[in-house]
């Protein structure tokens, strides 16, 4: 079997990290070679073309100009034709567009793997476009059955397969001394989210339920890990309040988590609904109990009064009694932490998602092999 993974760039992101992981994991738990494997990108090098390459597996390069590049097609078939895969597995809207669109070997199956979160399709443009590919793509997988609600995707042509965390990644943790040294952090909890600057997240919500709590333990650090277009913005309003501290872009985001005794993702519900956040799966897999808004895909990852607390959206007040309540537990806070890690080792863990995505890419092409 042949898998062409397509998909925009390779910058550090959620769906970029997955693709890696499920490359990568599909090669080393012997499901398939690395010339087997191929990456195909949109755009010049990425965060993790390197990762790709340690593995032996192929990265492309075919360099979208402008949004809509006709050209886009006519580059894809030759690689097509000369790698000849049986399934075209996409990461992005546009690529399955694009992989729909551009002549394939015969029997090639596409997968849209595009729906990575749960909000509705957004303007014209997007149910078109959906229109299109929920129509020849031969399977939508979403990585939560709230995306395939909320796209209104055909139940006949569609799956779920949960994005899956690989815990190879938190085996060679920085010390937490050396971390709180170079962050300039003092004793004291920690509380932190890591999360994309973007119209998509609500910092202010998470700023202002810092506040709240601090008002009543001023020893509390919270950490605010990500960069994007709204950064600069959120760090002229608050970066001067006490207890904040802005880190940046960082790419050892598993170390900073380990910093933190509570995991908290503030969504924007105007905006977006997330699908499984790769972010809250890291603070379970790291032991840490959550405080996430509720919306979309939130409650097939976390169990509420289990393994964190999921509370209404843009009500800093309930989210800063909820951090209180944990700090003030410790071990609640370790009983909570201990179960997510579990549910994530069980459920979310890179192996089992690679046996599932191994077991559909088989289902999917079993009339060409059979």
């Amino acid at each position: 079997m042949r898998i062409l993974f397509l998909i925009d760039g390779l910058n550090c992101g959620g769906k970029e990290r997955q693709l890696v992981e499920l490359a990568c994991g599909l090669k080393s738990l012997g499901k398939l070679r690395a010339d087997d494997l191929v990456v195909v990108t949109m755009v010049p090098a990425g965060h993790f073309d390197a990762v790709l390459e340690e593995e032996g597996i192929t990265v492309l390069r075919v360099i979208r100009r402008f949004q809509f590049d006709p050209f886009i097609p006519f580059r894809l078939k030759k690689i097509f034709d000369e790698f000849k895969p049986d399934i075209i597995h996409n990461f992005s809207l546009m690529t399955t567009l694009y992989s729909i669109f551009t002549p394939k070997p015969k029997g090639t199956k596409i997968i849209d793997g595009s729906i990575r979160d749960a909000f509705p399709a957004k303007g014209l443009k997007e149910k078109i476009f959906r229109t299109i590919t929920n129509r020849f793509s031969d399977l939508i997988l979403a990585n939560s059955k709230a995306g395939l609600d909320a796209k209104r995707v055909p139940k006949k042509k569609s799956l779920v397969l949960y994005n899956g965390f690989d815990f190879k990644r938190i085996e060679n943790l920085r010390p937490t001394l050396e971390l709180r040294k170079e962050l300039g952090i003092g004793p004291g909890p920690v509380v932190g989210m890591v999360a994309g600057f973007s119209k998509f997240k609500d910092w202010e919500t998470y700023f202002e339920a810092a506040k709240l709590v601090r008002q009543k333990r001023s020893a509390v650090t919270f950490l605010a890990v990500g960069d994007g277009p709204a950064l600069k913005r959120y760090k002229s309003i608050f970066q001067r309040m006490p207890g904040i501290i802005f880190t940046g872009k960082r790419n050892d985001v598993e170390n900073l988590v380990q910093l933190c005794d509570v995991g908290v993702l503030c969504s924007n519900p105007k905006t977006h609904r997330e699908g499984i956040p790769n972010t809250v799966m890291e603070y379970m897999a790291l032991g840490k109990p959550v405080v996430v808004t509720d919306g979309g895909g939130i409650r097939e990852l976390v169990l509420d009064d289990q393994t964190g607390y999921i509370v209404p959206n843009l009500n800093p007040s309930v989210i800063a009694d909820k951090i209180q309540m944990l700090l003030d537990n410790p071990k609640m806070t370790q009983k909570m932490g201990m179960t997510g890690r579990l549910r994530i080792s069980e459920m979310f863990s890179i192996e089992y998602a690679i046996d599932n995505l191994w077991a559909i890419y088989q289902r999917l092409t079993v009339k060409k092999h059979g």
